[in-house]
């Protein structure tokens, strides 16, 4: 098990895996929108750090629960409604050591993040800037330094190939008639 100072250590590399939407309830249990592909992950965590923008609070996760598409959290350090309505907004974070393994083609946004992005003649469009999840797929939002940006669907068809170790994604444009 995880000390805090073990968790305080892996600052540098927590990724985001949930956002708190408001309060659920008035024991302090928080409503939570799942940013991961796997929501079940939650259930085998036992500190997680939320992120309201201007520091971190790392809480320990007492319960979890399904609610339609998005879960609900309790956690030991929150026993009521003003605890729980101050960490509105915020972000769920963990270490990424403990995100599982993809399948084969799939990445983390966070793996992506910051990669360059060149065209299939070779021409470089800028890097990664974030990823906007859509309804039928993700799509990679790509800035140039002279500040053009593309948005780049994740599908088969546009993303070509992507080389992590290579820090980069070979794309085609689709054609605009």
């Amino acid at each position: 098990m995880a000390t805090d100072r073990d968790l305080q250590a892996v600052q540098g590399t927590l990724i985001t895996i949930g956002r708190v939407l408001r309060p659920f309830g008035p024991k302090g249990d928080l409503l939570v929108e799942p940013l991961t592909f796997n929501p079940d992950r939650f259930n085998e965590l036992y500190k997680v750090a939320l992120d309201n923008g201007s520091g971190l609070l790392w809480l320990s996760i007492n319960d979890v629960k399904r609610h339609g598409k998005n879960l609900i959290l309790s956690f030991v350090e929150i026993d009521n409604i003003e605890k729980a309505r101050a960490l509105t907004g915020s972000y769920i974070k963990i270490d990424k050591a403990l995100s599982p393994p993809l399948p084969e083609g799939s990445y983390y946004h966070y793996q992506l993040e910051g990669l360059a992005v060149y065209d299939h003649k070779g021409d470089y469009l800028g890097k990664v800037q974030y990823i906007m999840q859509g309804g039928g797929a993700d799509v990679y939002v790509v800035t140039n330094q002279e500040g053009e940006e593309h948005l780049i669907p994740a599908i088969r068809d546009v993303v070509l190939s992507v080389d992590l170790k290579g820090k980069k994604i070979l794309v085609r444009l689709l054609e605009m008639v």
